[in-house]
């Protein structure tokens, strides 16, 4: 039975650590997106947790051609809202 509904049960202290420390992570596309909505601080941060993670991050095919077809239409709507404000987003 425990094997049949895993997401609800309560995992123990031991089974959390070894899900975090053994997982593969995989991203739905705004995560990436959202790189470029987010404050320098809040982006470098997240950039930072992918680092960390790196070596156990999957990145569907999926992923990939969504992030790559609305990139610049992010990238718009950030500007937009930055200049809108009165700010210029930095390290693009």
């Amino acid at each position: 039975m425990r094997n049949a509904v895993k997401e609800y049960i309560e995992y123990s202290s031991e089974e959390k650590n070894n899900l975090w420390n053994t997982a593969t992570f995989v991203f739905d596309t705004n995560v990436f997106l959202n790189l470029y909505r987010y404050s320098n601080k809040t982006r470098n941060q997240l950039i930072e947790s992918f680092e960390w993670l790196k070596a156990r991050i999957w990145m569907p095919y999926q992923v990939a051609s969504e992030f790559c077809k609305d990139r610049y239409s992010v990238i718009d709507e950030a500007n937009r809202r930055f200049g809108n404000i009165g700010l210029r987003p930095t390290n693009w």
